[in-house]
Formats: C-alpha cells, structure tokens, sequence
C-alpha cells in the first residue's frame, strides 16, 4: 500500500531526504525529511486504500481520519548551533599580539539567541606559518555569548583561526566548526585568517677597529616581509642613527640619518680618541597598513634577523719617549743617566716636521720606574709624523749651551739618541694602530755638556817687555777660564822655565800662598814646577775662573839671547806654562758637577779628561846699570841706520861700545864713542850712524857702557825691521 507525504507547513526548510512516498510491509513504511534551519516541519500522510471493495482515502489530521483514530499531522522541530569568528581577516606586525571573539548562538526554532554563559570555545591554529601561538591557552568560555582568545605571530606569515563549541540545544547536544558546512549554513563564520608582517633593520659591519681619525661608514639595509618573504623597503625611507656607550668621544660627520636607495643606506662616523662606540639604528615604516618600527639591538628586531647594534673600537697610537743628559757622550742610555725635564717637544702630522706641530708638550717625571726627562704623545691616527725640540730651547730654554749626541750609535734603538744633530729633528715615524706599530717609544733625544777652558799667562811687572834688571822680580799671573758647561774639577799646571835667567820665587792663588807640589830637574838648566790641582778640593764651576800669581827674580841677561821654543821674541827668556801634569796628562771634568746624579768623581766613569793647553810670556832680564837714558833710538836712512841716546847723568861712564845683533846671535861692533861728561852726574846727547845695515835684515842695537870699575852695562837702542821700522825700546 502506497503512503504519499505532504510538509504543509515548513519553517525549517525542511525537505524529504529520498522521495516523498513509501509502500508498507507489514501494514507499516517509514520517510525521512530533514531541516536546513531551525524551525518546525509539519508532516502530513496521505493513503487510498480499497477496503472490501471500498476504496477508502485517508489523510492525517482530517475528521474522518481522526473519528476512525487515525493521528493528526506530525511536527518536527529543528534546534540550531553557530560560531561567528571576528575580525575573519586581519593584519598585525609581528609581536603585536591580537585578540579575537568568537561568538556562539542557538536557534530553538524561534531565532538566533546567544547560547548559555560558560558555554566552552575551543580554538585551534590549523594553518600557521607566522609562528603564532596562544597567549594564554586555547579556550575561553562566554559570557553573554561571546568570548575571546589572544594569538601572536614570530614572524612574518600568517595564522588560520578555527573555533570548536558543544552546546545541548533543546535537548539536542550539536558541535558546531567555523569552515564547516553545518556552521556556514547556519550563518556562522569561517575560519578567521591573521596576517603578521614584520620589518628589520640590518648593520654592516657589526664589528670593526679603526685608528683615531679614521672616518669609517657604517651601512644600514631596511627589509620588510609581508608574509611572502623578505624585500628591500620601499626607497626614501628614514634611518636614524644613535651612538650609544660612546667611550671614544665619536661623532657623525654629516648628520645622524639617511634616507634608503634599494632598501639600504650609510652613515660615517668619526673620532679623535681612543675608546668603543656603539651604533643604533631605527627606522619606522608602514606595512601593509601596519606602521612598525624596528631598533637595532632590540628583540624584535634580532627575532626577525636583523642585527644587534654595531661596535666601533677606536685605537689610537703614540710616540714617545725620552730626553736625556748623555753624560759619557757616547750617545747611549747609560744607568744612572738623567732625564732633562721641562724641554718643549713638538709634534707634526708630516714626515719632516713640515708645517705647524698638532701637539706640544714638555718633558717630565713619566718612565717606570719614574724617571724625569719622558715626553709622549697619544691619541695618535694611522700616519707619518716627525718629532722635534722647540728652537728656542737651544738659545733660550732648557738646552742652552748643550751639545747633541750622536745619532744612531748603538744597534739597540731603545737605547740611542735618534734626533739629527743639527736640527734636532726625529723624522719618519710611522704609526699604524690597526695594522702595524701602534706605540712607539723608541724616540730618545740625548744631549751633553761641552767641556772647555782657556790658558793665558800673562807677564804683569814690564808689560811691555822692555826689561828688567837681574835681581828684579817678574811677576806672572796664569789664569784658567772654564768656557764649557761642566765643572773643572783637577786643573793641574806645570810652568816651565830656564834657570840661567829666572828663578822661581812664589806663588799664590788669592792671598794664599800656593807652592808648587813637586819640580822636574832632569833637564837642567831647564826647570819644570808642578801643582798637582790649583783648584784644591774643590773644583772650577762653568764660568769660572782661577788665577795662579807666580813670582820669578832676573838672574841672567837676555839681551844678547836668541828666542827660546815655543817663544818667538829674541833677548828674552821663554816661560812656558801647560795645564798638564808630570806625566802629560790634562785637566778633569765632571759633566754633572760635584752634586749631579753619578756623584762627583764618581767610579761610574763621569769624568772626562781634556787634552792639555799651553801658554808663554817671555821675560827680558837686563845687567843692573848705572846709565840712565832720557831718551834712545834709531834712524833709518838711506842704506844706513843712525842710532842715538841721550844720558842723564855720566858719574861712573868712561865709553860706550854699540853693537848690531843679528837674529843669529851674530854680534857686530859699530862703533866706539868716548862719554862726553865722563864722572859728571850730568848727561849727554849721541849719535852713531852704521852704514853697513842692510834691508830686508832684522838688527837689534845694543848699547854698551864701560865704567870706570872695568864693568860693561847694557841697554838696547832698539831693532830694525825687515821695513825698516824703528822699534824703540827701553
């Protein structure tokens, strides 16, 4: 029998699943229908049936169904569930957590309402290449329908959202997905979809060691991700730079930012000292609609791959190091060897000291162990430079009167003096504090003290050397001058003389009676007096000077005496005088003096022996005479020479001899001549013409007086030169 179904009434859209008709077995068949929303379906049955012969229709929910028991229509009610994701799309920078809701509704057949309180939501990430994650687990239970959950991304991608809830509705428990057919249908939502974006900022070089001085740059590259990988930003973006734990002092050349071409840009940095400095860049850009910035060294931005903060170490160089007194002169550094404070040292940016000096400094107390004399120059870039000590020190300053030491001596120049000795000048030092010599302290200056002294003996009685008589005294003074710049500390002396013409009487230094300490007769009549030191204990301070008077008596006559060695004058006895000892040996100076470092006459070796000096005066030692001259002298003529004088007085004169000396010794009569007031104690003019002188000849005229007692009393007349000069001498 054949049952046809009706749904006269249908708010659930409901429908029949497979036919609307069924044939009974056994008296009975079954239909299914279905709703697609919630609501209510009425089903109504319809059959024709022949009863015994009858044909009888019968439909429910009619009178004659109803009186003979049939049923009414049927009612179906259908219940609803949904989920509603919101936002579905959205985009976030990465770390920048977002929150969604998720609404969850009920349909009982009257309308969509929200579903209980602590209704449970649970959430899943099926889709996720933005490393996203739930900030505080995957469920949430609603509150007046809705609820949120919080995700946040790692990286740049996106994130799926897809929300899970079981609810009983009207008895009826339904589980409804966001993306599922059943949820769609019922007007829920998808799945909701996060896109992260991200940005970052990459430094180059991370690392680096420049010297002071040495501009370096610095490039920045800006990429950002959309989700599908990374790109360059887009060009004219800002970067701006920071420097950060800057020991070195280091500056931006030109401004702290620069604006990127293809998505990179550079920054030059500079400084003038030693130290570190940190670089940080930031930029802030806009990314699909996200404005994100990112900061070097932060963890946005190094989670992303992009760099830490740039370090830049600044080195600096120097150049040192000393100036010192070389007291030995041999241009090395000896132990015990001074450093020279307070002298002005120079330094230039060029090889040769070309140009005006960058830096100026003065030596002082700087070695290890302190030591006086140290001078150093930092903060020095990768160049060529050149040392010097200011001019004005060598006429001055601090160095005046000192002497250079030579340059290069040894081959250990940590030891040496390397200045040139003329200009005082250290060139050529190369410095490289990154690659090559960062400190150099090998730049020594050393200087001495010049020893120097003068010898002069002087003749003070007859400084004219016209004569004294035997057993007159002759009076010498022998003075030493210290013209260097050290201290005399042994000046001996040894005056040498002929005993058949002088004999030593005294001698002094001041008031002080100073007598020589031993004598040298081995060449007899030739005597030697020694002093061993004429300055005593004590010793001859720069400038100083010391006479030693010494006292000779006349005992022989010069006037017919040829020039002795080394002295030149004829009728004159030599007086030699050196600053020697017996043994020939000079004075002694001490470069640093009696107080200096190394003591004085130290055993370390601080003195330094000079080569001994010389000196003379001759002494001219006539007979005692009775015959005073008023007057004397010669003539020269032509081809001869007229020689006259004039006595004072006669008393014990009978004749006078003149006699022409040769340089020879030759001794030639001239002629005789009778006293004129013979006995009378009055004088008398004379004259004597030689014809047979010659020029181009030297002669000395001796006048020779015959006494009456059988004496013979001598006095020069005078000498003729090679020009025919007269020297007129008494």
């Amino acid at each position: 029998t054949t049952v046809t179904f009706s749904l006269p009434a249908n708010t659930a859209g409901g429908t029949f699943t497979a036919g609307n008709t069924c044939t009974t077995t056994g008296g009975a068949c079954t239909i299914t229908i279905n709703g697609s929303q919630a609501g209510s379906v009425t089903l109504q049955a319809t059959s024709t049936v022949t009863v015994s012969g009858v044909s009888i229709t019968r439909t429910t929910s009619t009178t004659p169904n109803t009186t003979a028991g049939g049923s009414v229509n049927a009612v179906k009610s259908y219940v609803d569930l949904r989920i509603i994701l919101s936002p579905l799309t959205d985009t976030n920078a990465v770390g920048d957590p977002h929150t969604f809701t998720a609404t969850v509704q009920q349909n009982t057949g009257s309308g969509w309402a929200s579903v209980p309180d602590n209704t449970l939501v649970t959430f899943s990430l099926p889709a996720n290449t933005a490393g996203g994650t739930f900030t505080a687990g995957n469920t949430c239970t609603t509150t007046g329908g809705a609820c949120t959950i919080t995700i946040n991304g790692s990286q740049a991608g996106s994130v799926t959202l897809q929300a899970t809830s079981t609810v009983t509705v009207s008895g009826v428990s339904i589980t409804r997905t966001t993306s599922t057919t059943p949820n769609t249908t019922a007007g829920g939502s998808v799945n909701a979809v996060k896109t992260y974006v991200d940005l970052r900022i990459i430094l180059s070089p991370l690392t680096d060691t420049n010297a002071v001085g040495d501009p370096h740059t610095f490039t920045a590259t800006v990429q950002q991700n959309t989700g599908s990988g990374w790109a360059s930003v887009p060009n004219g973006r800002t970067v701006i730079f920071s420097l950060l734990n800057n020991t070195a002092g280091a500056s931006f050349t030109a401004g702290n930012t620069c604006t990127t071409t293809g998505g990179a840009c550079t920054i030059i940095i500079n400084s003038t000292q030693a130290g570190s400095v940190d670089l940080e860049a930031t930029s802030t850009v806009i990314v699909s609609g996200q404005t994100i910035a990112r900061t070097t060294s932060t963890t946005p931005n190094t989670d992303a791959g992009g760099s830490v903060n740039a370090n830049k170490l600044y080195v600096a160089g120097s150049i040192g190091d000393f100036v010192w007194w070389d007291i030995d002169k041999d241009g090395v550094q000896d132990v015990g060897e001074p450093g020279i404070n307070d002298v002005t040292v120079r330094l230039y940016p060029t090889a040769t000291c070309t140009g005006s000096p960058t830096a100026t400094t003065t030596t002082a107390n700087g070695g290890t162990p302190a030591t006086d004399g140290y001078y150093n120059f930092g903060g020095l870039g990768t160049g060529t430079y050149c040392v010097e000590i200011l001019p004005s020190e060598f006429t001055s300053g601090e160095l005046v009167n000192w002497i250079a030491s030579p340059q290069n001596t040894p081959s250990d120049d940590t030891k040496d003096s390397d200045a040139n000795p003329t200009t005082h000048q250290i060139t050529n030092i190369s410095i490289n504090p990154v690659s090559g010599v960062q400190n150099d302290p090998t730049n020594d200056f050393g200087f001495y003290k010049n020893a120097g002294y003068t010898l002069t003996k002087v003749r003070i009685t007859d400084p004219s050397l016209s004569g004294v008589r035997i057993t007159e005294q002759i009076s010498y003074n022998i003075t030493v001058v210290n013209t260097g710049t050290t201290w005399l500390t042994v000046i001996p002396i040894s005056d040498t003389f002929d005993t058949t013409y002088l004999q030593f009487l005294s001698a002094k230094i001041g008031i002080v009676n100073t007598p020589p300490d031993s004598s040298d007769l081995t060449n007899d009549p030739i005597q030697t007096r020694f002093w061993n030191d004429i300055t005593g204990a004590g010793s001859l301070a720069p400038g100083g000077t010391i006479v030693l008077n010494v006292v000779f008596v006349g005992v022989g006559d010069t006037t017919q005496l040829a020039p002795q060695n080394p002295c030149s004058q004829p009728q004159a006895a030599c007086n030699e005088v050196s600053t020697s000892t017996q043994g020939g040996v000079g004075p002694t100076s001490d470069p640093d003096g009696p107080t200096g470092p190394l003591g004085d006459n130290s055993p370390t070796g601080d003195n330094e022996t000079l080569a001994p000096k010389e000196s003379e005066s001759p002494a001219k030692i006539v007979n005692p005479t009775a015959v005073s001259l008023r007057n004397h002298g010669l003539s020269i003529g032509s081809g001869s020479v007229t020689l006259s004088w004039t006595t004072v007085n006669e008393s014990e004169i009978s004749s006078f001899n003149v006699y022409r000396i040769e340089r020879s010794g030759l001794k030639t009569l001239v002629g005789s001549v009778s006293a004129q007031k013979p006995g009378q104690a009055d004088g008398s003019s004379y004259s004597l013409i030689d014809n047979d002188a010659h020029i181009a000849v030297a002669y000395t005229y001796l006048l020779e007086a015959k006494t009456f007692s059988g004496g013979v009393e001598s006095q020069t007349l005078g000498m003729k030169s090679v020009v025919w000069l007269a020297n007129l001498e008494r």
